[in-house]
Formats: C-alpha cells, sequence, structure tokens
C-alpha cells in the first residue's frame, strides 16, 4: 500500500464528514401560501428525519463510521475489515442518491444540490478505492 492510497483512506472520510456538515446538503421543499419554497439543510440534521427523509441522516452516521473502520484499518490492515468498508461505503452511496432519484421520479422536484452531488462523488472515490484494495488481497 503506497502513501497515497493511505492518505485517501483516510482524506476521503473526513472531507465526505466535512461536506455533510455543510448546511446545504440536503435540499426540501415546503408548502406556504404562495406556493413552494426551498430549504436546504447539514446531513447530520434531525429536521429531514422528522419529514421521513432518513437516507442523508443514514449517510451521515455511516460516514463517520467509515472513518472509525479506515482508522482502524490502517492500524491492522486485513481483507474482512476492507470489505466491511467497501459494503458501508456502497450503502453510503446508495443513501446519498436516494433522495435525487425520489425527487426527480415521484416530487418531480430538483432536489439536487452541489453539495449532495460532492458528496456522491467523494462516497464513489471511496467505493473504488476499496474495490482496488479488496481486489488486490485476491
Amino acid at each position: 500500500m503506497d502513501k497515497l492510497q493511505k492518505f485517501s483512506i483516510i482524506a476521503l472520510p473526513v472531507i465526505i464528514i466535512i461536506l455533510e456538515m455543510l448546511p446545504t446538503g440536503v435540499v426540501m421543499f415546503f408548502g406556504t401560501e404562495t406556493g413552494t419554497v426551498r430549504k436546504t439543510f447539514s446531513y447530520f440534521a434531525l429536521l429531514p428525519v422528522g419529514y421521513a427523509t432518513f437516507a442523508p441522516f443514514i449517510c451521515a452516521i455511516l460516514s463517520c463510521v467509515t472513518l472509525v473502520l479506515s482508522c482502524l484499518y490502517l492500524l491492522k490492515p486485513s481483507l474482512t475489515k476492507a470489505k466491511i468498508i467497501l459494503i458501508i461505503s456502497a450503502t453510503m452511496f446508495l443513501c446519498s442518491i436516494f433522495p435525487f432519484i425520489f425527487g426527480l421520479l415521484y416530487l418531480g422536484q430538483n432536489m439536487l444540490s452541489l453539495t449532495g452531488v460532492l458528496i456522491s462523488l467523494f462516497i464513489s472515490c471511496q467505493v473504488l478505492l476499496f474495490r482496488k484494495i479488496v481486489k488486490s488481497y485476491a
């Protein structure tokens, strides 16, 4: 494992968590007397969970789990840990794109934000990184 790979193992979850803390990740629409108002929230905010938007919060919790597991992986690398991180990262990716797909298909509203796209992009990089690591054990 080279230095760039070791750096990426820790840097990607940290970047993802920082992006998830920004207040522009989750997009929600609220009805008012004059029409619809677009509001944005952090992935860690509980208000979207109260309005049945669970995926971003699940993604945020799983990103914290992957940070801890990535640190443990760097201390003592093993195939089992790499597979667990890969599975959790793939689940995070699905949770990160679910609001976009659901918003476009069922609500007819664009629930896309730049922060959300960046989060999905970095999660996909994490999935590819750990996929490469798991394949290197074979």
